[in-house]
């Protein structure tokens, strides 16, 4: 089988992966092929004359100069690389073949890879006519001529294994034995085929191991001959494991990069893969159940070996998995280093996560050790009842730092009851999926947060969407619970107010933080009722309660912003309703102040909002569109790093009907920042927004644009001028993505920065991170 393999490639020429210099010879491989089809009828004399043109045309000859020739005899030149296979030296064959010939003589060096093959071509032709001595020699000239391709080392093995192969026929042919007699000596005695063997394998193991090291080529079918041959001799160099070559950290990076599938295929290779693979930790530290069965019998065994390793473990629905309560508890109780899960109940019922408990219900009952995992981050999405939410908090409530739920359509405030989660820093509720149409006053998911305040007293981040703010029933009071060191609040585009509240809604009862202690606010929802409440959020025991039949005019929430809010750290300001330039500057002014300013993102337009609800309400005027170089002077150029507008256009024509567009102020706006390197821009769907975006393009320190006007051809020629300016140019429809943990909410994660405001500014730095995935049946 491996002289058929051989044997047809022989008869194949030029190998196609052998790349010609930048002149590239034709002609010499058409000579090539004509000297081929003369050996295929036995026409050895015209094939040698054919084939030896063929390697005097080389350029590596002087033009019109006959080439300088060894003498006939080529016996020094043979035992020159015999005797230096009897050196334990692996480079021994290239120092030889860069050294001249006992005789005196130079042998001619080329790196053309027509030369070589010629030489091979010339070799066989030679082989085939009996001629086989000078056919040997010829095939180490070619290692002469290039001691880093392979050609010639595959040429003399195919022949000392030709020999090794039929020995029987030494007798028949007397070319044999004078080969034989220059190989192994000519006071050898038969047997033959132990000598020969050690002698290819010596051979083979100087050739791999010089064409390994010194190849300037790319692999190609002679170096698979060659490591073809040492495997079926069944020799080390063979089975050459090229992780042997790279160090330890290399090698754990290029695992780190694979599956599990594939990971677990590694294992198979052979026993350094296996204790490589296995005893590295990092590997096996994020672990993903996603096929829909049952883990496999291999999956307990499994745990067992790397339960001191995993630190994440993700099952994407725990329905297909008959994830019950008693087996998560069991679970976490034999991952002791867990510290984040995340768990995906779609499909989950209530009635099937208890199943196996007491009929009662009581999870108390369960007689199982105490659990000794350490969950930080718990993530958990479409959870089906208040009861299973409770139940899954409460697992690790006291080590538990991050929470998000997501996708809940059930009371998330009713899973709190009774719960303290001392530690939790970073909260996320999504209430219904991400931009659901389903979202608005009247659906969604109810919430109280005053209830969640009084469990989670030490909050620092808040993210909130697809929820309806409602407030408690009864009195308000001095005393209730707030999060005093919430530093971060970001209502989503979903978020929203009842349809129905008191003509004097109490801010508190709704959010209940102090927002003079925020450093980064987002407030990205539609509902302006929900933006004035978050900004006018006070601290209880400064309330002023009114009387129960008081009726105080609708422009309260906005008179306290006025006078009584101070905002004065502020890093981060995103708005996605319109506010007036009388509210921004108490808002913004001191935070403009004192330079702590970074991220600052407004809506420019009365159409962004219901102007006629938000005036009978807060009593100011939204005639008049946000004019940010007039209205905002105070703000200072060399702190914000981070600007966005949206729904504006300075056309004198500003109605509804026309088309035309003027977005100068905007640009003037952005030139005044020096350190400005990132943009977005939401000016709406108008006519030649396309040249605004060239223009903001073109400003020498953006770096990074956000936007969602550009479509078809407009968006093909913004993206080749982002591209030739160095630009980042990105599609975010709706507005500029909300970094949440690190990582955009709904995007890739990016790197993680010193400040919130940088995390903002920074949009997808850095690649996603992926888990391992487990296929339980493996």
């Amino acid at each position: 089988m491996f002289t058929k393999f051989v044997g047809q490639f022989a008869t194949q020429g030029l190998p196609p992966n052998v790349e010609t210099d930048g002149n590239g010879y034709p002609d010499i491989e058409k000579t090539i092929i004509n000297g081929r089809h003369l050996m295929e009828h036995r026409q050895f004399t015209e094939a040698l004359r054919v084939l030896i043109k063929a390697v005097n045309m080389c350029p590596c000859h002087p033009h019109g100069a006959a080439p300088s020739r060894h003498p006939k005899d080529k016996s020094c030149h043979i035992s020159q690389f015999l005797k230096a296979l009897e050196n334990p030296n692996l480079d021994i064959l290239y120092e030889v073949a860069q050294a001249p010939c006992p005789c005196g003589y130079i042998w001619p060096s080329c790196t053309r890879p027509q030369h070589a093959v010629a030489l091979d071509a010339l070799a066989e032709c030679l082989d085939k006519a009996g001629q086989h001595v000078s056919a040997f020699s010829t095939a180490l000239s070619i290692v002469r001529l290039d001691p880093t391709s392979a050609v010639g080392y595959c040429r003399a093995a195919l022949m000392i294994k030709g020999v090794f192969k039929k020995p029987s026929e030494a007798d028949a042919n007397p070319a044999t034995p004078a080969l034989l007699s220059i190989l192994l000596g000519p006071a050898t005695n038969p047997p033959y085929h132990m000598k020969l063997r050690r002698l290819l394998v010596r051979f083979l193991d100087r050739a791999l191991n010089t064409t390994m090291r010194h190849r300037r080529n790319p692999k190609g079918k002679y170096d698979v001959i060659l490591q073809r041959m040492a495997y079926i001799l069944k020799l080390d160099v063979g089975k050459r494991d090229p992780g042997r070559m790279l160090p330890p950290e290399l090698l754990h990076m290029v695992f780190s990069h694979l599956s599990v599938s594939d990971l677990i295929q590694c294992l198979r290779v052979n026993k350094q893969w296996n204790r490589t693979i296995v005893s590295n930790a990092l590997l096996w530290s994020d672990l993903t159940l996603t096929r829909p069965r049952n883990p496999g019998r291999s999956f307990g065994a499994f745990l067992q070996r790397h339960q001191y390793h995993i630190r994440a473990f993700t099952i994407q629905d725990t329905a297909h998995f008959q994830m019950t309560y008693k087996k998560l508890r069991t679970l976490l109780y034999a991952l002791p280093q867990l510290q984040r899960l995340s768990l995906d109940c779609r499909n989950t019922k209530a009635e099937a996560f208890y199943a196996g408990l007491d009929p009662t219900g009581d999870i108390t009952l369960i007689k199982d050790p105490p659990i000794r995992a350490r969950v930080s981050c718990l993530s958990l999405a479409s959870v089906p009842a208040p009861q299973v939410l409770r139940d899954l908090v409460r697992l690790s409530s006291e080590t538990l730092q991050v929470l998000e739920v997501a996708h809940c359509q059930t009371q998330v405030d009713g899973a709190f009851e009774s719960l303290l989660l001392p530690k939790l820093k970073k909260l996320r509720i999504v209430g219904l999926w991400k931009n659901s149409p389903q979202v608005s006053r009247t659906s969604g998911t109810d919430i109280e947060l005053v209830r969640i305040a009084r469990a989670t007293p030490n909050l620092e981040e808040l993210f909130l969407d697809g929820l309806v703010l409602t407030c408690p029933g009864g009195q308000a009071s001095s005393n209730m619970p707030s999060w005093p060191s919430l530093w971060r609040l970001v209502l989503g585009r979903s978020a929203a107010m009842p349809r129905f509240f008191p003509p004097r809604p109490i801010s508190h009862l709704y959010l209940p933080l102090w927002a003079s202690k925020l450093r980064s606010l987002e407030l990205l929802t539609t509902d302006e009722v929900l933006a004035y409440i978050a900004l006018s959020s006070k601290p209880p025991d400064t309330l002023i309660l009114p009387d129960e039949n008081e009726i105080l005019p609708p422009s309260a929430l906005a008179y306290e912003i006025r006078h009584h809010q101070h905002l004065t750290n502020l890093e981060v300001f995103r708005c996605a309703s319109f506010l007036s330039p009388e509210i921004l500057r108490r808002v913004l002014g001191p935070a403009a102040t004192r330079g702590t300013l970074q991220v600052l993102e407004l809506t420019a337009s009365r159409f962004s909002s219901n102007s006629d609800f938000t005036s009978s309400m807060f009593g100011m005027d939204t005639s008049a569109d946000l004019n940010p170089v007039k209205d905002l002077p105070y703000l200072r150029p060399d702190k914000i790093h981070t600007l966005g507008l949206r729904s504006f256009n300075y056309h004198q024509d500003q109605s509804r009907t026309s088309s035309a567009f003027d977005g100068q102020p905007f640009l003037d706006w952005i030139m005044r920042f020096p350190n400005l390197h990132t943009v977005a821009v939401y000016p709406g769907q108008w006519a030649d927004v396309d040249i605004l975006l060239a223009q903001v393009i073109l400003h020498p320190g953006v770096k990074v644009i956000h936007q969602d006007s550009l479509t078809g051809v407009a968006w093909d020629k913004a993206r080749q001028l982002a591209e030739q300016e160095g630009v980042d140019l990105r599609h975010s429809p709706g507005y500029m993505p909300v970094a949440w943990d690190g990582a955009e909410v709904g995007e890739e994660p990016t790197k993680k920065k010193s400040s919130q405001a940088q995390q903002v500014s920074a949009m997808g730095n850095r690649p996603e991170k992926k888990g391992i995935s487990f296929a339980p049946g493996e």
